[in-house]
């Protein structure tokens, strides 16, 4: 087996690009920050940078779109001084989008902002600017310990952001370790740059191959291009599986992942019914004598359910399976449960929407229904189930998948399983928080809805949003 290059990832990487047009793209956006000099970063660049780099992933591609969430806490702390800065530190967090991440990590947030406070004189008087000037690998060796980052590629991802040349794309060494194959594949940031060496040595030139590969792996992928390397359904239309040694010994010869690809692409019709069915039942399906009678049986498969098995056997646990997708697929011809053409704006659309559903069930549970911006469903989500708290209905819980699914607004439901849809005082406090955040992260709760047996109550309705 001739054993892959970086160079060879490379060429056959820019090729592609090329033929499609996303290499002018690239090369645009890459050139005016190489072919400006590196700068000394003022405190709002600093600031603004490092205080993205705190977000949790799942928030930072929102901030992203509304960056105006952070404006006023940079301005801030651009302006912190050393005296109380630790008091101050504390009420500029409560103030800001920092305050709907749990305790725990608003304490992390503090300790890290305390931290990069300490250096920003270094900054101020250049010494941080000379010393990456002078010593690239040995500035993010020494940033990471005395400005809190968690590790080299946050380090290197944060100078990158304020304008240096660094090369910091993780996702990248990732994609270049799947495609080689090779058994002792690298994982630190500095494994990564000497593999861009082979192709280039300048910093510049090292920071524009990193962004090529960022640009097409990373999460700044260019819109429009096909995902790479994100689940093994990508290797199906990745232009580089023929070469990749990932998609030959793992993707191309696994049936189960091929099986999957068919269902991802509608094509589920070119699948057996033996096969879709053993796929489903996964650990159910041994190959029995009795099972495989029972598939054979197919499409007289409801008659086949009648089957006397023995209680507790792996023929019994596949027919209870069975007898479990049929019960499915029949509500699921019954009553359609929520169609994309609804739209929501009244209280009384959920209760008919949502009461089969809901006010049979024994435990207490909270969903959210996310919502267009023209009040149609995106999604509706399961929060948690049992009696509700402000610790089990959390806001990051309610709003993580709005602000993933980029929702315009959300309702807020839950049952009352003794049949009295009247809120409890602490079903006002949790609506009153979830109100709070939504404001604050541009998400309108329009109302919180509470299903009973035979009626609903509703917060909007009685004026109490």
């Amino acid at each position: 087996m001739v054993k892959l290059m970086i160079e060879d990832f490379y060429a056959l990487l820019t090729e592609w690009l090329q033929q499609k047009d996303y290499l002018t793209i690239i090369n645009s956006t890459c050139y005016p920050l190489i072919n400006s000099p590196e700068k000394n970063p003022d405190y709002k660049t600093l600031w603004d940078r490092f205080l993205k780099s705190l977000l949790p992933k799942n928030y930072q591609y929102f901030i992203s779109l509304h960056p105006y969430l952070l404006e006023s806490f940079v301005v801030d702390l651009t302006t912190l001084s050393q005296y109380t800065v630790q008091q101050r530190v504390t009420k500029l967090i409560e103030r800001s989008f920092f305050n709907i991440l749990p305790d725990m990590d608003q304490t992390i947030i503090k300790s890290r902002i305390l931290d990069f406070h300490s250096q920003l004189d270094r900054w101020a008087d250049g010494s941080w600017h000379q010393q990456i000037q002078m010593d690239r690998s040995g500035a993010i060796d020494k940033l990471q310990r005395h400005a809190g980052f968690e590790n080299d590629w946050d380090t290197a991802a944060f100078l990158a952001d304020c304008g240096y040349w660094y090369p910091s794309s993780r996702a990248s060494l990732k994609a270049w370790n799947k495609f080689s194959g090779n058994t002792s594949s690298p994982t630190e940031l500095f494994e990564w740059w000497d593999l861009l060496k082979k192709i280039a040595t300048e910093p510049k030139k090292l920071f524009a191959l990193d962004f090529t590969f960022e640009r097409t792996f990373g999460a700044r992928a260019i819109p429009g291009m096909p995902t790479f390397c994100i689940t093994p359904a990508a290797c199906f239309e990745c232009p580089l599986n023929t070469d990749c040694s990932y998609y030959k010994a793992s993707v191309k010869l696994n049936p189960g992942i091929n099986l999957e690809n068919l269902i991802r692409m509608d094509d589920i019709n070119k699948i057996e019914t033996t096969q879709l069915i053993s796929y489903l039942a996964g650990e159910r399906w041994t190959e029995s004598p009795f099972q495989k009678r029972l598939i054979n049986n197919y499409p007289e498969l409801l008659q086949a359910l009648s089957a006397d098995v023995h209680p507790g056997s792996d023929d019994e646990r596949l027919v209870l399976f069975l007898k479990g997708l049929q019960a499915i697929s029949e509500r699921s011809e019954s009553r359609k449960t929520i169609t994309d053409s609804v739209v929501f704006c009244k209280s009384d659309i959920i209760f008919k929407e949502l009461r089969f559903e809901l006010a049979k069930q024994k435990q207490e549970a909270f969903y959210t229904l996310i919502l267009d911006n023209k009040h149609r469903k995106i999604l509706l989500k399961l929060i948690t189930r049992g009696t509700l708290n402000q610790s089990l209905v959390h806001p990051r819980e309610v709003f993580a998948p709005a602000i993933q699914l980029r929702a315009a607004a959300v309702i807020l439901i839950h049952n009352h399983p003794s049949g009295d849809p009247h809120p409890s005082s602490q079903d006002i406090d949790i609506t009153k928080r979830l109100i709070e955040v939504g404001n604050i992260v541009g998400i309108n709760v329009l109302d919180h809805v509470i299903i009973g047996q035979e009626t609903y109550f509703s917060f909007a309705d009685e004026e109490l949003m």
